[in-house]
C-alpha cells in the first residue's frame, strides 16, 4: 500500500468524507471504488462504441431521413388520436 497526497477542492474533500461516512469505508477505499467504477464505465463505453462500429460496418444502419419520417408519422398519428378524443 502507498501513501499519496492529493490536492482537492474543499467541495471534493467534503464529498469524499461524506461518501466515506455513509459507506462506512475509509476515504482511501472510497477513492479505490471510484477508480474501479470509472474503469468499468470506460470499458463499458468502449464496448458499446465497438458494437456500434461493428454493426455499422456490417451494414446494420438506417437512413436518417427514413427514421425521421417514421418518427414524424408516429407523432402525426398520436396527435390525430389525441385530437379525436
Amino acid at each position: 500500500m502507498a501513501l499519496i497526497t492529493l490536492d482537492l477542492s474543499d467541495e471534493a474533500v467534503a464529498r469524499l468524507k461524506d461518501a466515506a461516512a455513509r459507506s462506512g469505508l475509509s476515504e482511501g477505499a472510497v477513492v479505490e471504488q471510484a477508480l474501479a467504477l470509472g474503469d468499468a464505465e470506460r470499458e463499458a463505453w468502449r464496448a458499446f462504441v465497438a458494437e456500434g462500429v461493428a454493426a455499422a460496418e456490417a451494414g446494420a444502419v438506417r437512413d436518417f431521413d427514413e427514421v425521421m419520417d417514421e418518427i414524424d408519422a408516429i407523432i402525426t398519428e398520436a396527435e390525430a388520436k389525441h385530437a379525436a378524443q
